[in-house]
């Protein structure tokens, strides 16, 4: 029923786009020979518009070499004029500015000279009209600091005169206080009025410290006034001319002419403003471009993956492995399958992220926001949040499955004294002690070549005791590190932390290029075990250049050890 419904909707939602698409088809036809004879007429005005620019262009460029002309004539006569002279060629560049607006403002017309007069108007005696009153208002504002330069000169002259007055009396009254001075010290009470100047007889003596408390007084006064006389006349000499220069008649003829030829090809392209035109014009303009364009689109990964696979990869083969940590007691796995039986006690606890499937009644439950809290974001990047914590106080068995039917689960179990490295987005769940913190060490390699081959910067190592739920698609196989096997990187889960892990160059291109292998399989010696998913061929994640922004997130997590 579900699909018979689905059926009629379809075939609704078709008819109604049909039948919408016939009603506008027919509502256009029904108008399209009237708007084929306005297209066509406004076709026509176009091509007569362009036409007359075309032909009265050399009239345009003779009318606007003899306004420029005048205009420069004009210019020299105002640079020599005074002020009445500038009173009546400002009246006159007004009235003519107003005529030439006048003209400009009807625009284009089929009128030849209508078209040459709104042109010149424009982009001619407009501009060269608003060039005169620029130089009028300069000139008047260079009449006005003259003025005003002249005021203060003479003003700044008759005070300083006042200045060598008061001066020259200051110098009196010093000269008049040294004949005192020199009256004193012929007396022979001198030395006694000098110490008690208040005693009779000692006059001359206070006389002159009176007229010392007043000289000094009086020169400060004379310096101040010097100070101020001094700042009034440097005042002066920086009220500066401006410099009476307006633009060039050459570069507004330049301009104008720039601007009518400007005005000549948006007519002349609005004449040949057809579909059919424009699409030529652009395939001719930009065709070759675009396919250049698409062809490095197209071509860049093919590159990017020849460069890499040629060029860096074997580069792999010949570089130092990392070796993460000293050798230690080797990991223990069972085989995987669609569900695993998981033993808890009371001292340990499972931490699992989904896949419960059945449990005794006893086991109680709780939250456990995220696996490792020194670890937020790479627990968040990788699902390890919002796990449930599983206990109980007797020695109870579970069983675990996996997120999907495609996904197998196994049980890794670390060792006291060993250490895994684990990708932790196929990790479903742990089971630890409860006493007993998880020990996670996240070691750095930046400083590696193999890392920037790899593009793998960090690993994060889990430390034994503890028992890792790892899932993969269709099953994970582990095997022993001592085999020299080479594995398909994207299919990686784990391996033990002490074997040396390496990279080699997938074995042939085509597969690399088709996206179905990776450019490095990973490489595993030493004494220890690795572990990966089963997963069909070319399944994996196509990497940086295959999946957009996801495949570019991809890569980061995968540089991270995520």
């Amino acid at each position: 029923m579900l699909t018979v419904l689905r059926i009629v909707v379809r075939r609704a939602g078709w008819l109604l786009t049909s039948f919408i698409v016939i009603v506008a088809v027919l509502a256009s036809a029904h108008d399209l020979p009237v708007k084929l004879r306005e297209w066509r007429a406004e076709a026509e005005r176009a091509e007569q518009v362009a036409a007359s620019l075309n032909a009265n262009a050399p009239a345009f460029q003779r009318a606007a070499q003899a306004n420029v002309g005048r205009a420069d004539s004009e210019i020299v006569a105002l640079l020599r004029a005074g002020d009445a002279e500038l009173t009546a060629a400002e009246r006159d560049v007004a009235e003519r500015h107003a005529h030439a607006r006048e003209i400009a403002r009807p625009g284009i017309t089929m009128d030849p000279g209508k078209v040459v007069a709104s042109y010149q108007a424009r982009f001619v005696e407009i501009p060269l009209l608003e060039r005169t009153a620029a130089l009028i208002a300069l000139r008047r504002a260079n009449f006005r600091v003259i003025a005003t330069r002249q005021l203060q000169v003479r003003s700044i002259e008759a005070d300083r005169a006042r200045h060598r007055g008061k001066v020259a009396a200051f110098n009196d009254q010093v000269r008049q206080r040294n004949v005192w001075q020199d009256r004193a010290g012929n007396q022979r009470r001198n030395p006694l009025c000098q110490r008690a100047p208040q005693l009779p007889g000692c006059g001359l003596v206070r006389d002159i410290r009176r007229r010392d408390a007043q000289l000094q007084q009086d020169r400060r006064t004379l310096q101040v006034e010097a100070a101020a006389l001094k700042a009034r006349s440097s005042a002066v000499t920086e009220l500066a001319l401006r410099r009476e220069q307006v633009e060039d008649g050459a570069e507004i003829f330049e301009r104008a002419s720039k601007a009518y030829q400007a005005e000549l090809n948006q007519q002349s392209e609005r004449a040949s403003g057809y579909v059919w035109n424009q699409a030529t014009a652009a395939l001719r303009r930009h065709g070759r471009t675009a396919f250049l364009i698409l062809l490095g689109v197209v071509l860049l990964p093919v590159l990017h993956k020849l460069l890499a696979f040629f060029v860096i990869a074997p580069l792999a083969a010949r570089t130092r492995p990392v070796r993460l940590l000293d050798d230690g007691p080797p990991m223990a796995a069972g085989s995987s399958g669609i569900s695993i039986e998981v033993q808890i006690d009371r001292d340990s606890e499972l931490l699992l992220r989904s896949g419960l499937q059945s449990s005794a009644t006893d086991i109680r439950g709780s939250d456990a926001y995220v696996l490792d809290w020194r670890m937020p974001f790479s627990c968040l990047a990788a699902g390890l949040i919002n796990l449930q914590r599983l206990r109980s106080d007797q020695r109870e068995h579970l069983v675990v499955t996996g997120i999907d039917a495609n996904h197998r689960v196994a049980a890794i179990t670390v060792p006291t004294g060993g250490a895994v490295v684990v990708q932790p987005r196929a990790l479903l769940g742990v089971v630890k002690q409860r006493s007993q913190r998880l020990v996670i060490t996240r070691p750095w390699r930046i400083f590696w070549l193999i890392s920037w081959i790899t593009a793998q910067f960090r690993y994060i190592i889990f430390h034994g005791p503890c028992t890792l739920i790892v899932q993969g698609c269709n099953g994970v196989i582990i095997e022993e590190a001592t085999r020299n096997r080479k594995i398909d990187r994207r299919l990686t889960l784990g391996f033990d932390a002490g074997v040396s892990y390496g990279a080699a160059r997938s074995t042939s291109f085509q597969p690399y290029l088709r996206g179905q292998a990776s450019l490095f399989n990973d490489r595993f010696d030493g004494t220890g075990r690795y572990f990966y998913e089963q997963r069909a061929a070319g399944a994996g994640k196509s990497g940086l250049w295959g999946r957009g922004l996801k495949g570019l997130g991809d890569a980061l997590l995968g540089a991270l050890g995520i």
